[in-house]
């Protein structure tokens, strides 16, 4: 579970007395220390976290043409109203 890592950076967390008392009993259970413990844990999280988002790539030229047509939206256009406020197939035999 544990890999060797390069220690790059230093990480400081304020924590209540009950979550302190509760990492100390789980790196003890796994026979590791609190800090590894916490480490490993918010590692595994952050990378769930990661891995459910979709990653949406796109060309420059793509991104161009999402920006125009966000900046430009289409003009009104009377008979999508008036289709979008017609009552739909599905709720014409209602009350029957």
């Amino acid at each position: 579970m544990t890999q060797p890592r390069r220690k790059c950076k230093a990480v400081s967390l304020r924590v209540t007395e009950e979550q302190m008392v509760a990492f100390e009993q789980a790196a003890l259970m796994q026979r590791t220390c609190v800090s590894s413990f916490i480490l490993d844990h918010a590692y595994e999280a952050a990378q769930e976290v990661i891995g459910d988002l979709p990653i949406l790539s796109v060309s420059e030229q793509q991104w161009r043409e999402i920006c125009y047509a966000l900046d430009n939206p289409p003009l009104r256009n009377p008979g999508i109203r008036k289709f979008m406020s017609s009552k739909s197939l599905f709720h014409e035999n209602e009350g029957r």
